[in-house]
């Protein structure tokens, strides 16, 4: 006969001594209440599995050769875990591990992936509940040892695990790895004979000692199981697995594709070429490259630069950003707008050579990437020189790419005049002006990312999604270009730790923070150089595309919206996350932006906390509320949207009451760059009086045209850096020339000669 479960025992507990409210009860209390009479003799290891939080079945990961295998990194900091809060002596600190993170980055920024290892030994009560009652009883809600018995109510029980920090290796069949002996953890107190790891390459068990770099190269892509086998000095062996995912984004390599012979362009580029920036060391970016007119060379440059990119945090290997920016161009032709727009075929015609810019950080400072695109430009315009062409270079920068591609071409027209050699510069629904992300949002993934739940487990660490969306916020390139940045607001006002992140189990359960001005040093830093420098002044043209409409609609919500909400405080519902019954609860709740006013509004209000065994509350987290004062309505202002989507708050495991689809993400007025209204967004203009009455310092502006759409419905405002008929028009007017007969349709004789085309 089974045990019963052990939420089960402590549901009993809680039921007798009359404590299932709802006070908030920090955990090593409520556990040494149930264990505390108990006789830990019998706990040789110093560890009792019943009494700690485990997020995933540690008995399945015994040391055995059949065991299961460790699935990512996070799985194994929750064995830790899960280990400390079992401790029947002083809980270890989650501060005795607080350089880890420091010191696996370092390891793998060096180009190596570090690997950790646990062997412990713990008990646990026996599973046969008949047995284990003959030695256990529970009384008044406390267990206590059975008088007079003489047996042992625990079996014990290994816990052994082994995970990579990177799960995924992207684009090669080999990798370096590393095991330091500084994460290599247990209590066993035995000593290693033998390393021996089956890397799944054919080549079963190869040894490897601690501190060396372990080199595996594998024969093809995929998921491989990974399998570590310890040899003790007493003989004993143990087995570890994990998971590494192979992932090829290069299938049908570009050599293939040429030596084919694929016509056209397509997704695949043609070469692939690394350049390094020439002025920050060990920054640079991968220039994919597709040729034009079936060429190998350059002769003809379209340079794309990327925009904000934060793909080195979501998992998005490099070269998918290039295939989704090629793809967008061909389904706008093929797909959205069948044989209306022929933007892709006109490219190829015109035998445009695409250089697609993929930074190395995406999301890094704007400063440093324009410096990589001023690279960039000084090697295609070499490569066009050798190649004896004369064309100009077209620049076109997509989103931040815009604003970044502004400021190298300013750059370069300061340090090296006549050298860039680019006709036109196409900014494309770019944040001239600075772009926008609900607050509300920005607070409610740092109060998430910051909740920690037990020793040095996070929630960040059992939803992946927070540690994406907060390393998001908080680099520079994202600070520079929002105008609202909760992350720099923080510390340009010295309260960096308001989330209090230490303080896990609190009985204080609020705090308020004004949000004050928002508007942030680094956004204001970058803002006034590009006001300083202005437009670059040796192009042919300047041209600024706007996804937004210039009649003041906005994305089909009110400030102060409801734009986001979840609740769940159901029993064995909301975020399950444990071996037990553990789950998470919360309340939270975020609204648009307010209309400007000097009264405080409040934008966030947010709650999370345990439910423990059915029975007991414990906060994880305060609740946070943000109040705001004298910030203006961006959310809903006419403007590129953007899906919330992007930034993974849909994939946060959560019930869900409502969310928002879409927010103005570049506001009209700062990607057509018109300061003077940027405080204002809803205003509405006439775009043929845009230019002409000096508002913007861009030569020729394109914004949401309902009329290019006819006879279909236009929507209110364009999907951020979307291809569509109320664009088009700013490629074919300054890429594609006149077909012959377009101007005259009928010859005409000139001097005796006949012009088919311009005069």
């Amino acid at each position: 006969m089974k045990k019963f479960t052990f939420s089960f025992i402590f549901f009993v507990a809680i039921s007798i001594t009359g404590k299932a409210q709802d006070p908030h009860y920090e955990y090593e209390q409520i556990a040494d209440s149930l264990f505390g009479l108990l006789d830990t003799s019998y706990i040789t290891t110093g560890y009792h599995a019943d009494r700690g939080i485990f997020f995933y079945n540690h008995k399945a990961f015994d040391g055995e050769s059949n065991s299961q295998s460790m699935q990512h990194y996070g799985m194994f900091k929750s064995f830790i875990a899960g280990i400390y809060t079992s401790s029947i002596s002083e809980a270890h600190q989650p501060n005795d591990y607080a350089n880890w993170e420091d010191d696996l980055q370092s390891i793998l920024h060096s180009g190596k992936t570090p690997l950790l290892f646990m062997h412990y030994r713990y008990q646990q009560f026996l599973e046969d509940s008949v047995t284990l009652f003959q030695y256990v009883n529970l009384m008044n809600g406390r267990l206590h040892d059975v008088a007079g018995s003489a047996g042992n109510a625990y079996s014990t029980e290994n816990l052994v695990a082994i995970a990579a920090y990177a799960h995924k290796i992207i684009d090669t069949l080999n990798a370096v790895f590393k095991l330091p002996s500084d994460f290599v953890l247990g209590n066993t107190n035995k000593t290693i004979q033998q390393l021996e790891m089956d890397w799944d390459n054919g080549l079963g068990y190869q040894s490897f000692t601690l501190n060396e770099d372990i080199v595996v190269e594998w024969l093809n892509f995929g998921e491989k199981t990974v399998t570590l086998k310890v040899t003790y000095t007493d003989d004993t062996v143990v087995y570890a697995k994990f998971k590494l995912s192979l992932i090829d984004t290069q299938e049908n390599s570009s050599a293939e594709k040429l030596a084919n012979g694929a016509p056209g362009y397509d997704a695949i580029p043609d070469d692939r070429i690394y350049i390094q920036s020439g002025r920050s060391q060990n920054l640079g970016a991968m220039m994919e490259i597709e040729y034009g007119c079936g060429n190998h060379a350059i002769t003809k440059p379209l340079i794309v630069v990327e925009g904000f990119n934060p793909a080195e945090f979501f998992d998005n290997p490099r070269g998918l950003v290039y295939r989704d920016f090629f793809l967008s161009i061909r389904n706008f032709e093929n797909r959205d707008f069948i044989n209306e727009f022929p933007l892709f075929t006109q490219l190829q015609e015109e035998g445009y050579d695409i250089v697609y810019i993929d930074f190395d950080q995406g999301a890094g400072d704007l400063r440093e990437n324009a410096y990589v695109v001023m690279a960039v430009i000084d090697w295609v315009n070499e490569q066009k020189a050798n190649n004896n062409s004369e064309e100009a270079n077209v620049l076109l920068g997509i989103s931040m790419g815009g604003v970044v591609g502004r400021l190298a071409l300013l750059y370069m027209e300061d340090e090296a005049p006549n050298t860039h050699d680019v006709s036109y510069y196409i900014s494309f629904d770019s944040p001239h002006l600075g772009a926008n992300v609900p607050v509300g949002f920005q607070f409610m993934i740092e109060h998430l990312y910051y909740s920690e739940t037990i020793g040095i487990l996070r929630i960040r660490d059992f939803v992946p999604e927070l540690e994406d969306a907060h390393n998001v916020l908080g680099y520079e390139g994202t600070k520079q270009l929002l105008r609202y940045s909760t992350v720099q607001a923080r510390q340009d006002q010295s309260n960096d730790n308001i989330f209090n992140k230490r303080n896990w189990f609190t009985s204080q359960n609020e705090y308020t923070t004004a949000g004050g001005n928002l508007i942030n040093s680094s956004h204001s830093s970058i803002l006034s150089e590009l006001n300083i420098l202005g437009m670059p002044a040796e192009t042919a043209e300047n041209i600024g595309i706007a996804n937004g409409n210039s009649d003041g609609d906005n994305q089909g919500f009110q400030p102060m919206s409801n734009i986001f909400s979840a609740f769940c405080d159901q029993t064995g519902g909301c975020l399950q996350v444990t071996w037990f019954n553990f789950n998470i609860r919360y309340d939270i709740n975020v609204r648009a932006l307010p209309n400007f006013s000097s009264n405080p509004s409040e934008i966030y209000n947010g709650r999370i906390w345990h439910r423990m065994f059915n029975s007991f509350n414990v906060n994880i987290a305060k609740r946070f509320v943000l109040e705001v004062e004298n910030v203006r309505p961006y959310d809903n202002s006419p403007g590129g949207s953007y899906n919330v989507a992007m930034f993974g708050l849909d994939q946060i495991p959560f019930e869900i009451d409502n969310i928002l689809d879409e927010f103005s993400f570049i506001p009209t007025a700062s990607a057509l760059n018109i300061q003077s209204e940027i405080n204002n967004p809803n205003f509405t203009f006439n775009p043929a009086l845009l230019v002409s009455n000096s508002q913007t310092n861009f030569d020729a502006i394109y914004v949401l045209d309902p009329s290019k759409y006819a006879p279909n419905a236009a929507p209110n405002n364009e999907e951020h850096t979307a291809f569509t008929p109320s664009n088009i028009s700013a490629f074919e007017t300054s890429m594609f020339p006149p077909v012959i007969n377009d101007i005259n349709t009928t010859p005409t004789i000139v001097s005796e000669t006949f012009n088919f085309g311009r005069n």
